[in-house]
């Protein structure tokens, strides 16, 4: 018996009659369920239950069900192996920590040491490693991990559950891929606009298709205070503040005024130029400084700060199942 996890991309109401294009379907099955015709245990949803009146559903059942998908539809096994995901980004590196396909621990271990990855590798062991952003720190990083890992990396030859109007995906920035992969396994079937407010501030717009139609790119908060500091002779090097001024009544506060009002208007004139262009989306909001942005931005806003985690074990799952 096979129990497998569906995961449906951007599932639509689906009307039998009708013949939809999909772009594609990718079918797994565990090796010991492999030359049987049946699925003898399957949790369906809702949506599908009509296509499997009775226990055994057929496989050609579901091969023509995908035809009618505009999506992709994939099949998941429960995974029992245990997973690590590094987001090595240009200030910190976090982790995530899966166990049957579920983000059970997540954290910051950029200063971890080699004493503190084996501790944390003997209470939650794991298997593979899939690193997503490669800052200058990965070699570091990589040395002190336990050497029976396996370790993956995004790559060239890395295949995505999206489409991108890129001229070449790689020249994406990875962590815009990952969120974006994030965002197709949390809001399936959902036009989104990913906003991922850290050491840059990138804007990405993913159709209901999940099509990527592109987005933008500007410096964060610490590196727009920096540039006033660099550049200047003798403007002070600030913090990002979290009390705008109302205005500035000296050279700090005048600072903080233009720099944090700034990202906060620079934030809504995107919004609304999206909307125009695109109609009504779904905003989802990372990256450190999210928690700041989101009490300031008028327009409703899902918060998710494990967006780019969950991104890079979707991205592990899928790359996994399209190598069977």
């Amino acid at each position: 018996m096979v129990h497998i996890v569906v995961h449906i991309c951007g599932l639509k109401k689906i009307n039998p009659c009708k013949s939809v294009n999909y772009k594609g379907f990718l079918w797994y099955l565990q090796e010991s369920n492999q030359g049987h015709k049946d699925f003898q245990s399957f949790a369906l949803p809702t949506e599908l239950r009509y296509h499997a009146k009775f226990a055994g559903t057929n496989i050609l059942a579901f091969q023509e069900l995908a035809s009618r998908l505009e999506k992709n539809f994939y099949f998941y096994p429960m995974s029992k192996k245990r997973h690590l995901v590094l987001d090595i980004g240009n200030t910190h590196t976090k982790y995530g920590y899966f166990k049957a396909n579920a983000l059970k621990d997540s954290g910051v271990c950029s200063d971890w040491s080699k004493d503190e990855w084996a501790s944390f590798h003997q209470k939650a062991p794991f298997t593979t490693v899939l690193v997503g952003s490669v800052g200058a720190s990965t070699k570091q990083i990589l040395s002190l991990l336990p050497q029976s890992c396996d370790v993956a990396f995004i790559d060239n030859n890395t295949k995505y559950p999206f489409t991108t109007a890129y001229d070449n995906i790689n020249t994406l920035g990875i962590d815009r891929r990952a969120a974006l992969s994030g965002a197709v396994a949390t809001y399936p079937n959902t036009p989104v606009l990913v906003i991922d407010a850290g050491s840059c501030i990138t804007y990405d717009f993913m159709d209901a298709y999940g099509h990527h139609a592109g987005g933008a790119i500007s410096p964060g908060r610490a590196m727009r205070y920096g540039a006033l500091h660099m550049f200047t002779a003798n403007l002070p090097l600030l913090d990002p503040t979290d009390v705008v001024p109302a205005i500035g009544t000296s050279t700090s506060s005048s600072m903080s005024m233009g720099v944090e009002a700034g990202v906060i208007s620079e934030i809504h004139a995107h919004i609304e130029a999206f909307t125009q262009k695109f109609g009504d989306f779904t905003i989802i909001l990372t990256g450190g400084d999210a928690n700041f942005l989101i009490k300031n931005i008028k327009y409703t806003i899902f918060a998710d700060s494990e967006l780019i985690l969950i991104g890079l074990q979707n991205l592990l799952m899928f790359n996994t199942f399209h190598e069977k």
